[in-house]
This record gives structure tokens, C-alpha cells and sequence, in this order.
């Protein structure tokens, strides 16, 4: 029984290398600029996964019913429309915006940040009030959304699974929340590795940033692309 919650955990720990999950969570992590928020990030997106998982393996153990192949495959459509978006968001960014470094303190504690302002920005109108920005809260609501989305699409596989090696219901739910647990700690692991090269980029090496940025994209989009095509292939 250990070997089986074992394997559940490294499962998990493998799910999170996915390609269209770290596609999802690089282009999320480029809009962050701390290490901690880009643990938070990749935990959020785990947790957001974790419990879409809990809930619907739950259900369909409950009612001992399996997800249609067909609606299965509508959600890997929509899981691709998602990363398309998310890779033309960064595009987006890419062109409107342009960054440099700014003085910038908290709590009377001063240090440097890397930010952005609109390219139709004047250097002559670049005021003190223009230097406000935030550290986007909103990506923690993203990657929670990005993690639930593709908790709902792969639910399917993973519920098979259990549905043909989980000896009790209790068994069966207690594997999907290690294998949870798994997808938690990989994400976040994952995030803090995205991290770096993101972070270290900034500033200094403003072409090589924009270089990372433009390939995250760029992956993104083609891989979302190719999930759409696929879905609607097999349809």
C-alpha cells in the first residue's frame, strides 16, 4: 500500500514537468519580480490543480462514472485556447511596453526594480507619480485559474487510474491527494528554477530578457495551437 501513495507522490512530482503546464506557468511567472512570489505562483497553480482533482475524482468515484472521452477531448480544446492566450499576452506586452530599472522602496527599505511603461510614453512627461506599479496580485488569481483549467482536463486520465487500482473509495481519494500534494511541491520547485533566468535577465541583460520572453511566447502559442488542432483532429 506505501508503494502505491509512493508512486501517487512521484506521479505527481512528474505531472508538474507537463509541457503545457510549465508553457502556462513561465508565461505567468514573467509578469513577477520576487522569488517568493514566484514560489506562491507555482504553489497556487498546484493547489488550484490539486483540488479541481479532489473534486472531480471524488464525484466520479462516488458515482463510479468516467469522464466521456469526448468532453475530455473539448477540454483539452479549451486548455489550448487558454495557452494560446496566455502566449499572446506576453506578445502583447512585449510590444506596448518597454522596460528599465527604478530606485523603489518598502517600508522605507530602498532597492532596485525592473518595470515597464508604455513605449508612447514621453521621457520628458516621466514623472514620479508615472513609477507607481504593482506586484501583481493578479497573477496568483491567474495561476490559480491556469491550475484549475488544467485540473478539470486532466482529470480523466488520473481517474481511470484509480478507478483500476484504488482498493476503497477512501484508497482511491487519499492517492489523488498525494498525487496532488506531488504536483504542488513540483510546481513550486519549478517556478523557483523559471525564476532565476526571468530575474537575472533583467537590467542588465534587457535583449537576453526580452529574448526568454519572446521564446516563452512563442512556445506557448504553438503548443497551444497544436493541443487545438489535435482536439479538433480527434473529435
Amino acid at each position: 500500500m506505501l508503494e502505491f501513495f509512493t508512486i501517487g507522490f512521484l506521479l505527481g512530482l512528474s505531472h508538474s514537468t507537463d509541457a503545457d503546464h510549465l508553457s502556462a506557468i513561465s508565461s505567468i511567472l514573467i509578469e513577477n519580480n520576487s522569488l517568493l512570489n514566484a514560489l506562491k505562483i507555482g504553489s497556487v497553480w498546484g493547489l488550484g490543480h490539486s483540488l479541481t482533482l479532489l473534486v472531480m475524482g471524488a464525484t466520479s468515484l462516488m458515482l463510479g462514472a468516467k469522464i466521456p472521452e469526448n468532453i475530455s477531448n473539448l477540454l483539452e480544446i479549451i486548455v489550448g485556447f487558454m495557452l494560446v492566450a496566455l502566449g499572446a499576452n506576453v506578445f502583447r506586452k512585449l510590444l506596448l511596453k518597454t522596460s528599465h530599472l527604478h530606485l523603489h522602496s518598502h517600508n522605507k527599505k530602498q532597492h532596485f526594480h525592473a518595470h515597464c511603461h508604455n513605449n508612447k510614453t514621453i521621457m520628458g512627461d516621466h514623472r514620479k507619480e508615472q513609477h507607481s506599479h504593482e506586484h501583481h496580485p493578479t497573477s496568483l488569481l491567474k495561476s490559480l485559474s491556469v491550475g484549475v483549467m488544467h485540473g478539470i482536463a486532466g482529470s480523466a486520465v488520473l481517474i481511470i487510474l484509480v478507478m483500476q487500482t484504488a482498493t476503497s473509495f477512501s484508497n482511491g481519494l487519499l492517492y489523488i491527494a498525494i498525487f496532488g500534494i506531488g504536483s504542488i511541491i513540483g510546481m513550486a520547485s519549478l517556478s523557483v528554477v523559471i525564476f532565476y533566468p526571468l530575474h537575472l535577465s533583467k537590467g542588465r541583460f534587457n535583449l537576453t530578457h526580452k529574448t526568454i520572453q519572446f521564446s516563452i511566447a512563442s512556445i506557448t502559442v504553438a503548443l497551444g495551437l497544436y493541443i487545438i488542432i489535435a482536439g479538433f483532429w480527434y473529435q
